[in-house]
């Protein structure tokens, strides 16, 4: 398993396994929890129990589409404090979503997670499969694998 800038490129069903230890080794040692997620939605429950919230999730989707408009200008300007503001923020309304949803925002993102990995490993095995290198040049056929993971293994 090769590690550039923290992502790492697995060549083998066996790097796979490595790397999925790794990730359940790292989860368990720093004892990551979903204080902020969990803070965050309380804020704002807390909020809402004094009328401060939105009537319905309508405005919640207009205020995640500025908050984005904010991120993508703070990109713009190269501001690195302001692009974390942004994502904040940002994170902020989607939770903020999610409980207009009625959603648990820590499951879902817990979800997407495994999801992500699964699609992942899909696309490291075709790669492998098909002897073609796993590289930024081959961008264009990882995506290819990603999207054909879609409806292979959800």
């Amino acid at each position: 398993m090769e590690k550039y800038s923290r992502v790492y490129i697995l060549s083998s069903e066996s790097s796979l396994q490595s790397f999925t230890c790794y990730v359940c080794f790292w989860i368990e040692h720093h004892r990551w929890h979903p204080r902020a997620i969990y803070r965050a939605r309380q804020i704002q429950k807390d909020a809402a129990a004094f009328g401060f919230d939105w009537p319905d999730i309508s405005p919640v989707f207009d205020k995640l589409e500025e908050e984005l408009a904010e991120l993508k200008h703070a990109f713009s300007t190269g501001d690195s404090q302001a692009i974390s503001d942004e994502i904040g923020d940002l994170m902020f309304v989607c939770i903020n979503l999610a409980r207009h949803a009625r959603v648990n925002a820590e499951m879902s993102l817990r979800n997407t997670n495994q999801k992500f990995l699964r699609r992942f490993a899909y696309v490291q095995q075709q790669m492998s499969d098909a002897g073609i290198e796993m590289d930024q040049q081959q961008l264009e056929q990882m995506e290819h694998f990603w999207q054909e993971s879609k409806s292979t293994v959800g």
